[in-house]
């Protein structure tokens, strides 16, 4: 499961971030990747099977996974809010792959917590897990 966390959307700060469409893919990939099982490309090919969530039977460990879960949710959604309420703003060429955007300071902050936070909850599933935001 630690696998589908390995990725920049959960390493580089997101004041960082060089694309915003391969963020929020890389969010609900992984949402859907720790609820069915099935880890994907970004392109929907099945990279490799993992366990899902509903397959933990350790109460305490599915318990911090699916907290891990309902922030990572979070953070999708408060990123989805932070474009509607501009304070994550495409660039004016109208192509949702520019690398170029504007965030202010604290909705970066802000989503940065939130990943934190949902990362700590998956570390305290598997304490060796290592993936921080850098």
């Amino acid at each position: 499961m630690a696998a589908a966390f390995d990725r920049p959307a959960f390493r580089t700060p997101f004041l960082e971030e060089c694309s915003l469409s391969a963020f929020q893919q890389a969010i609900e990939d992984t949402i859907a990747a720790l609820n069915t099982g099935i880890w994907r490309t970004r392109e929907g090919d099945e990279i490799r099977r993992i366990p899902s969530l509903h397959h933990l039977r350790d109460q305490r460990v599915k318990a911090s996974v699916s907290r891990a879960v309902q922030l990572i949710d979070q953070l999708r959604r408060t990123f989805v809010s932070g474009l509607r309420d501009k304070s994550i703003r495409l660039c004016a060429c109208g192509s949702s792959d520019c690398t170029t955007f504007n965030v202010e300071r604290a909705a970066g902050i802000k989503l940065d917590k939130i990943r934190s936070e949902a990362l700590g909850a998956f570390r305290d599933a598997y304490p060796g897990f290592r993936v921080e935001i850098a």
